[in-house]
């Protein structure tokens, strides 16, 4: 556990950072080696098997800035995942995560926009790429799948990713917020979603064991509760909320990949007779209903 403790111990030392230069968003770490406490979730951690290249973009539709981040090579169409920042951060704060995703066979968006609440930005990624994957003029004409859509985002990113979920019309079938701001923290900064009743497809709610603030356990759990469609919630122990992405990286990429790529051993970590997040001593607080079996996420 000392690992954990080194990775506590720089978390509370970024957020020393922030408070002392407020309104500054904090520099995303290199991502390094979280620890993982599982094989699935130690494997999904690496770095996966393609190279990355990132483009900066301009999409002519909305006007809005976008960091492009995509796989080189393969043979087969990327799934894609579209991001929504924290209050304040760009796309170079996450980097490392959004390079790790692509890594691992996804073309990963991320807007400029570092208010990202409403989910407009999170959704006009998505829509940016469906546009250039339908243009047969364009070098990703036909590369990438656009039944294959995930909306992950952080603090109000996370917030953002529900709401464009809800916006998609269907088009995002699995969504991931990460450190969800909450009625029960008292963070009234962000517009918080709605509701979460009417969901498309799958969602994964991760929180912080440190995350006292912003998105206590607590009202995560709350969330789950009260999302009626399939969900799954897990917390990460000893994590706080600015390190909250880089520390579970490995079970958010697997969960990708269970639900964009039917991949049986990333599923693993979610379904099956004994699914590895429930006996992972480095995660608390966890659950699921009405999880699709792996390969049949569709």
């Amino acid at each position: 556990m000392a690992m954990v403790r080194r990775w506590t111990v720089f978390a509370l030392a970024v957020i020393f950072v922030l408070l002392a230069a407020p309104g500054q968003a904090a520099a995303a770490p290199p991502l390094g080696h979280p620890p993982a406490g599982g094989e699935i979730e130690q494997r999904y951690t690496e770095p996966g098997p393609y190279e990355v290249t990132r483009e900066d973009v301009t999409d002519p539709a909305s006007g809005g800035r976008f960091a492009l981040f995509l796989p080189e090579g393969g043979d087969h169409k990327y799934p894609i995942v579209t991001w929504g920042n924290g209050t304040g951060a760009r796309p170079d704060n996450y980097e490392s995560v959004l390079r790790h995703l692509a890594s691992w066979g996804f073309a990963a968006i991320d807007s400029y926009s570092s208010q990202t609440g409403s989910g407009t930005e999170i959704l006009a990624g998505a829509k940016y790429l469906l546009r250039r994957n339908d243009d047969g003029d364009d070098p990703l004409h036909d590369r990438l799948d656009p039944d294959r859509v995930a909306a992950v985002g952080h603090s109000q990113g996370a917030t953002g990713v529900l709401n464009a979920n809800r916006l998609a019309d269907g088009a995002i079938i699995t969504t991931v917020p990460i450190g969800l701001p909450t009625a029960a923290s008292g963070a009234g900064l962000v517009p918080l979603p709605a509701n979460v009743h009417d969901l498309t497809g799958p969602t994964f709610f991760i929180a912080g064991g440190l995350d006292l603030l912003i998105c206590p356990p607590s009202g995560i759990l709350a969330a789950y509760r009260d999302t009626d469609g399939p969900a799954a919630v897990a917390t990460r122990r000893e994590a706080e909320h600015i390190l909250l992405v880089q520390t579970t990286v490995g079970y958010v990429t697997a969960w990708l990949r269970y639900q964009l790529a039917d991949d049986p051993d990333a599923a693993r970590a979610f379904v099956g007779s004994s699914p590895e997040i429930r006996h992972n001593p480095l995660w608390t607080d966890q659950a699921s209903k009405d999880l699709p079996p792996a390969g049949e996420t569709d």
